[in-house]
């Protein structure tokens, strides 16, 4: 299967501009409140609800509890450019 250059292009582009709505919603959560994670990262541990790590095991999951503001916080996100504009309409399944 041959890939077109320039569909690599545009995955790249598509990729980065993810990677950057991300940031731009973590970055504006700690500009918000800069301690949201305190607690959370302790000692090179995480932590989710005072146990540590994520518990992806139980049934049923107990979420990250910062998951529901992070996924705002991206949604919150408006991206500009020469070529569009567009608002981030994020789905994120919690």
């Amino acid at each position: 299967m041959k890939i077109c250059p320039l569909v690599l292009q545009l995955e790249a582009a598509l990729t980065m501009d993810a990677v950057n709505i991300m940031v731009a919603g973590i970055n504006r959560m700690l500009t918000k409140n800069p301690e949201v994670f305190k607690g959370t990262f302790r000692r090179g541990q995480v932590y989710n609800n005072g146990s540590r790590g994520i518990q992806c095991k139980n049934d049923p999951p107990i979420p990250w509890k910062h998951g529901p503001d992070i996924a705002n916080a991206i949604r919150s996100v408006s991206v500009y450019s020469y070529h569009y504009n567009y608002n981030a309409t994020v789905i994120i399944l919690l």
